[in-house]
Parts: C-alpha cells; sequence; structure tokens
C-alpha cells in the first residue's frame, strides 16, 4: 500500500507528463541557449504564448514503448514495427549486452551485478537509452544535410520497457516522455504454453515450469502499475496477444496509424 507521501508524489508526476511541463522547460532552456536574448523574461513570455497558441511545437523524439508479461510476443511487434513503419528499436537488454561485450567500464558492473543476481540500477539502463536515442538522433540528422534535419521527427519504439514505476518517473524526469504505450495483453495460459515451447526448444533456459510462474508474478506487480500509470494518462493501446502474431502485429499497426 503506497504511503500519503507516495501518492503524492505519483499525482505530481502525472501532472508533470500529462501537461507536459518538464519538455516546455526543456525546449524554453534550449532556445535561451541558442538565441541568448538581451530581454530572456520577455524572450520567455513569448515563447509561451507561442506554445499557447499553437505557432511552436515542443518537438522531441517520438517514444513508443511496448510492454507484455513474458512471452508476450514484445520482440516480434517491435521487429513489425520497425520493418512496417520504420521505427528504430531500443532494447535495454540489448544496449546492456552491447557493453558487456566490448568490455566497457559500464559493462564490468553490469556484469559483476549480474553474477552476483542483482538488479542493474535504473540509472545506467536510462542513462544507455539516452545515448542510443541521441546517436540516433544524431545520425538522422547527418543524412538529412544542414538546414533539413528530421532527427526530431526520429520515431523509436522500446522494446519491453520501462520496467517498473521507479524506472517510468526517472526515464521521464531524466530522459524523455513516452508518447504511447502498446500493452500486450496476454492471458497467464497463453504466456506459460509459450514460455514451455521456448524452453523446450532450447530458446530460453529459464523458462522452465518452475520460473514460469516466478515471472507472471514479477510481471503483475512490477510492470502492470507502468501501464495503469499510463492508461490514467490516456497513453495505453492494448491488444490481445493471445492472438496470432501476425493478427496481433496487425492490430498494434492499425491502431499508432489512427
Amino acid at each position: 500500500m503506497a504511503t500519503v507521501d507516495e501518492r503524492k508524489k505519483l499525482a505530481a508526476e502525472q501532472y508533470l507528463a500529462q501537461h507536459r511541463v518538464r519538455w516546455l522547460a526543456e525546449t524554453i532552456t534550449a532556445d535561451l541557449i541558442r538565441f541568448m536574448p538581451s530581454q530572456p523574461l520577455k524572450f520567455i513570455s513569448g515563447r509561451l504564448a507561442d506554445i499557447g497558441s499553437g505557432k511552436l511545437d515542443i518537438h522531441r523524439a517520438k517514444l513508443v514503448a511496448v510492454i507484455g508479461g513474458p512471452a508476450s510476443g514484445k520482440g516480434l511487434a517491435c521487429a513489425h514495427l520497425a520493418h512496417e513503419l520504420g521505427m528504430i528499436t531500443v532494447s535495454p537488454s540489448e544496449l546492456l549486452r552491447k557493453e558487456i561485450g566490448e568490455g566497457t567500464e559500464v559493462g564490468r558492473k553490469v556484469s559483476e551485478l549480474l553474477h552476483a543476481n542483482k538488479t542493474v540500477p535504473r540509472e545506467i539502463v536510462n542513462k544507455l537509452i539516452e545515448q542510443r536515442l541521441q546517436q540516433q538522433q544524431a545520425a538522422a540528422g547527418a543524412t538529412t544535410g544542414a538546414g533539413t534535419s528530421t532527427a526530431t521527427d526520429a520515431l523509436f519504439v522500446l522494446d519491453g520497457f520501462p520496467l517498473d514505476m521507479e524506472q517510468t518517473l526517472h526515464f521521464e524526469r531524466n530522459v524523455a516522455e513516452i508518447g504511447t504505450v502498446v500493452y500486450l495483453k496476454a492471458s497467464p495460459a497463453a504466456m506459460r504454453q509459450r514460455m514451455s515451447l521456448r524452453h523446450d526448444t532450447g530458446v530460453m533456459d529459464d523458462d522452465g515450469e518452475v520460473s514460469q510462474g516466478r515471472k507472471i508474478k514479477a510481471f503483475h506487480l512490477q510492470v502492470f502499475p507502468v501501464v495503469e500509470y499510463y492508461r490514467a494518462l490516456g497513453r495505453v493501446i492494448e491488444v490481445n496477444a493471445d492472438a496470432p502474431a501476425a493478427d496481433v502485429a496487425r492490430e498494434i499497426e492499425r491502431q499508432l496509424r489512427k
């Protein structure tokens, strides 16, 4: 049960996210640095008026998060969005594996944590995602040429992220705002069946019967509150993930194209 202070904090975070307060502050701050007006207060007032009238868009990376329980089809959904809509997939697990494989300082720290069966701090994961977004945006801007950059229009899909409310709030506070969450709603029976198949075929060694219940329980305790948080903000697209993968992919694409 959340304490009074925790509920107040969550309500404040929801308000800031719903009204894009942080993005507003960051956008105006960036313009101040860019133009260095002699009368900053007057400049800020004018920028606020422009945003309020719709004359000035708040540019930011457009982020779609795909969230679901174990074996709900997150990877397939992200692959479809990348192929059909040209979205750039950002997978936190792949970013961590890359750091480990390259033997970076972060990779060594992550490897030690994983071997000790400890959770990788949200600050590390969020920072790697932020760096990935910046790299892709810079690359998109470079390919369009000076003066015609479309980097701010880049579309990103986050694979199985965020994983809990603390990570969610830290990400939105320090990295970026998630615009849409695709929730792959799969029944426990479907998830167990798929995990068993992955285990039997050697795709996932830790998908045995013993761990299945633990993974499903962890999803409902940690990840599902994230879905409810974004649902309260009106940003959730819910898809029946018990359906065949092709049908799920088409439904996600249909709803995102609305």
